[in-house]
């Protein structure tokens, strides 16, 4: 067992072939496009990349390198099963990097190939990238090619001309290459060729080619099934845990990942992956990961909301997982569907806490039949989960208070939803449940969500996303009243960010009054305000933007007026 060296493409070309995998235990691919073309700068110009770990043994199961990324999509492998017990070698540290390089070399990004600018600056600064690369369509290459033709080489900074990475590499002599890439260029290229230009483009040529095809610059660490014979599963699990401190760190959740993927018949990353891009589809402003998955299990399991390696190493536990999963997706999409229909929350902006879900998927899941909410506890839930949300009780200590209102408060699950030991155990946790007038002040942005019947915080167009947004403006009050006073949650509202620009520090009534001049009809600024609790409805939008009425609209019974109603729309949107 000793460092080794191979140069870049023999190694490419056996992961094309097959020879080089990966373990069932390695994580998604992670890297951009920038970190990609950097590592390729850094390879042309002979800097260290790191070292690698490989092992030659006859895996049951590996997973091949893609040969297609999305950036939009997660890249999941899929696992292959090594039926004819043939020897691999498993790439244990190095995996990004690889992957990196292989869809450089033989795949796509996005759908575009790799080119490299035979332009590119040599005596740039240290610092910045001297070799560019870029993926592109093969469609975009003309069109940028075609703008060098006044190019003078004072001025290579200003201009690209790209040619295929992949054909740098498979040209079969650099010769030949140079003289077909020079050819096609001085046609290209008006005016009369410089011999300069042509000395930089064979030399570029020429550093790529050597730094992947000649130079031995991939250091690796091989081990064979001799070199630890005698070593368990969860031995070699544990290596592979502690080289990975070099590259991309596994977390505890990758670990307990890894652990599900060696273990299970099931392929794993195609279960998750699928269930991963369902969520994705359907609530696209929320997050959803294979951590939260795995704590479901957890809990729904009796295992305990605490991410522990130990509780997966039983064969059985993994067999109940793989048992579970499907019911376990349908629990978190019913459970989903509650929340963004019923309970009004549109992204995970405002719901803030992922693991007050769980309580809600542990006991739709417990249900009998479909895993879904029966209609006559919506209501009740409902006001569980506002309630939970504003007094944080399962976002702070989350994992020993799930565990615990699971089993202390939860202890018979049946149709009816336990509202009232829910209730307890929130009591209990954060020692009172206060009036729905005081908890609205815990949650600014619950409160206003409540308020606008759903927020979504990420829209498509960023001139639309809502900002928080002091009706009485914030700079006008300070010197007049105390803080709590002008943050007051009825001072406030979500406006598209445009509008929150534009509108600034200039005082209500003023600014209504330019919005009816600009923006709106008078009845239809009037139900504007009104539909946001922002001008009382037994008052009308002259007496309110003039000021007539007596004492209004000062500020402390705008406050006053403003709070009633909001109150009085909670407690009505949370009655039970």
């Amino acid at each position: 067992m000793a460092y080794q060296s191979e140069c870049i493409y023999t190694i490419l070309r056996k992961i094309r072939a097959g020879k080089y995998v990966l373990p069932a235990i390695q994580r998604e691919f992670v890297w951009n496009e920038d970190r990609i073309y950097n590592l390729l700068d850094s390879i042309v110009r002979k800097y260290p990349f790191g070292n690698m770990l490989f092992w030659e043994t006859k895996p049951e199961k590996y997973r091949k390198f893609s040969e297609k990324y999305h950036s939009e999509d997660d890249l999941y492998y899929f696992m292959e099963v090594n039926t004819t017990q043939t020897t691999r070698t498993l790439v244990l540290d190095g995996q990004q990097r690889l992957q990196s390089l292989y869809l450089s070399t033989f795949g796509t990004y996005d759908n575009k190939l790799l080119y490299f600018d035979v332009f590119s600056n040599p005596e740039r600064e240290t610092s910045e990238r001297r070799y560019e690369f870029e993926f592109l369509k093969p469609a975009e290459i003309e069109s940028i090619n075609i703008a060098a033709k006044t190019f003078t080489y004072e001025n290579i900074d200003a201009f690209d001309y790209y040619v295929s990475f992949q054909q740098i590499l498979e040209s079969s002599s650099l010769v030949e290459l140079r003289k077909s890439i020079i050819s096609k260029m001085k046609v290209d290229i008006e005016g009369e060729w410089n011999e300069d230009i042509e000395i930089l483009v064979e030399k570029n040529l020429e550093s790529v080619r050597d730094a992947f095809k000649n130079t031995l610059h991939l250091s690796y660490f091989e081990v064979s099934d001799a070199d630890i014979e005698g070593l368990s599963e969860d031995d070699i699990l544990e290596i592979f845990v502690r080289v990975n401190s070099g590259g991309m760190q596994l977390s505890r959740s990758d670990l307990m990942f890894s652990i599900i993927a060696l273990k299970m018949e099931r392929d794993p990353w195609e279960m998750f992956g699928e269930l991963l891009r369902k969520l994705k589809r359907k609530y696209s402003s929320f997050d959803f990961n294979k951590d939260f998955i795995i704590k479901c299990f957890l809990v729904i399991h009796g295992l305990g909301a605490r991410y522990e390696i130990k509780k997966l190493r039983s064969k059985e536990n993994i067999k109940a997982f793989e048992e579970k999963f499907d019911r376990i997706g349908e629990s978190i999409m019913s459970c989903m569907d509650f929340i963004t229909s019923t309970v009004k929350i549109q992204c995970d902006g405002i719901l803030g806490s992922y693991n007050a879900l769980i309580p809600l998927i542990y006991w739709i899941y417990h249900q009998k039949g479909h895993p879904s909410i029966p209609i006559s506890e919506v209501s009740k839930m409902k006001y569980f989960f506002y309630i939970a949300l504003f007094t944080r009780s399962l976002s702070r200590y989350a994992d020993s208070r799930i565990d615990r209102l699971n089993r202390w408060f939860w202890k018979d699950i049946n149709s009816s939803f336990p509202l009232e030991a829910s209730l307890n155990f929130i009591k209990e946790v954060e020692g009172s449940i206060p009036e729905i007038s005081e908890l609205l002040s815990y949650n600014l942005d619950l409160t206003l969500n409540i308020l606008h019947n759903g927020v979504v915080l990420d829209p498509g167009f960023e001139g639309n996303k809502p900002e928080r947004d002091h009706i009485f403006p914030k700079s006008l009050l300070k010197d007049h009243y105390p803080p709590e006073l002008v943050n007051h949650y009825a001072n406030f509202w979500f406006i598209p960010k445009t509008m929150n620009r534009n509108k600034s520090n200039i005082p209500p009534e003023k600014y209504f009054e330019k919005e009816r001049a600009f923006n709106c009809k008078n009845k239809e600024l009037e139900r504007k305000l009104k539909n946001h609790l922002v001008l009382p409805r037994n008052l009308d939008l002259e007496i309110f933007i003039s000021g007539k009425k007596k004492d209004f609209p000062y500020y402390e019974d705008f406050i006053n007026a403003r709070k009633k109603m909001i109150v009085k729309k909670a407690k009505k949107f949370l009655k039970y």
